[in-house]
C-alpha cells in the first residue's frame, strides 16, 4: 500500500491499459475503480472529447472522476485498443485493487507507475 502523510502530499498511481473499452463502460469503470479503493465520488463522471486533427476525427476521450479524496482520470483511446489511468489521492489506498477491476471489464494493466507528489 502507498502510505504517506497527510497535508502536503498527494498519492498518485497510474497504468497503462492493453483492451478496449467505449464510453458508457468508461464511465462505469471510474465510478468501480472509485469504490473499489474505497473512496467516495463527489459527483458524476464527465466526458471531455479530444478535437478532431488534421481533419481527422478521434475516438479519443477523456474521462474525469472527482473524488472527495481528489480525482481519476481515464484517457481513453479506442482506435488504439488501449487507454491510461491515472488516480490521485490525498487518502492512502492500495493500487493492487485496480488491476481486479480492470480484469473484470477484459482490460490488462501493461505498466504502472506509483509514487507521492508533494507541494
Amino acid at each position: 500500500m502507498l502510505k504517506r502523510e497527510f497535508g502536503d502530499e498527494i498519492t498518485t498511481c497510474g497504468f497503462g491499459v492493453r483492451g478496449t473499452i467505449y464510453e458508457a463502460d468508461a464511465l462505469e469503470l471510474a465510478v468501480d475503480i472509485v469504490t473499489a479503493i474505497g473512496m467516495t465520488c463527489s459527483h458524476a463522471p464527465t466526458v471531455t472529447r479530444y478535437a478532431p486533427k488534421d481533419g481527422k476525427p478521434s475516438l479519443g476521450y477523456i474521462v474525469q472522476q472527482c473524488i472527495v479524496e481528489s480525482f481519476i482520470v481515464l484517457d481513453v483511446w479506442p482506435e488504439r485498443n488501449g487507454l491510461y489511468i491515472h488516480v490521485a489521492s490525498c487518502k492512502d489506498f492500495e493500487p493492487a485493487l485496480i488491476y481486479e477491476v480492470l480484469k473484470a471489464y477484459g482490460l490488462e494493466a501493461r505498466s504502472v507507475f506509483g509514487g507521492y507528489l508533494s507541494i
